[in-house]
């Protein structure tokens, strides 16, 4: 049985694909290493967040200038202006963490 049947079973398989069938995909990326898609990433959330963190301040300015005096309104002014410093310097951590760990492993 296995004689007679052999022949279906290699037959199934076909044969393999031709290696160069001529089609290629583009990297949607345009990134070369995992290094470069992390500096992209970063890129794009300093472009976002700066001006953003900008935003914040001026915010935090205006919650100083209207507060008359009022502690609660001193508290959220100084919040503000503390996360948004602190959210800059993360970002800025976080690029030279790249460029640290991209200079280690590069050599």
């Amino acid at each position: 049985m296995v004689v007679v049947l052999l022949p279906v079973v290699v037959k199934a398989q076909g044969t393999p694909p031709s290696p160069t069938i001529g089609v290629t995909i583009p990297n949607p990326l345009g990134t070369e290493s995992f290094i470069d898609l992390i500096n992209r990433v970063i890129d794009f959330l300093l472009k976002v967040a700066v001006p953003l963190a900008a935003l914040v301040i001026l915010y935090a300015g205006f919650l100083f200038l209207t507060a008359g005096g009022n502690e609660e309104r001193v508290k959220s002014a100084k919040r503000a202006f503390l996360w948004a410093v602190v959210g800059i310097i993360i970002l800025m951590i976080a690029r030279g963490m790249v460029t640290l760990i991209k200079t280690i492993i590069t050599g």
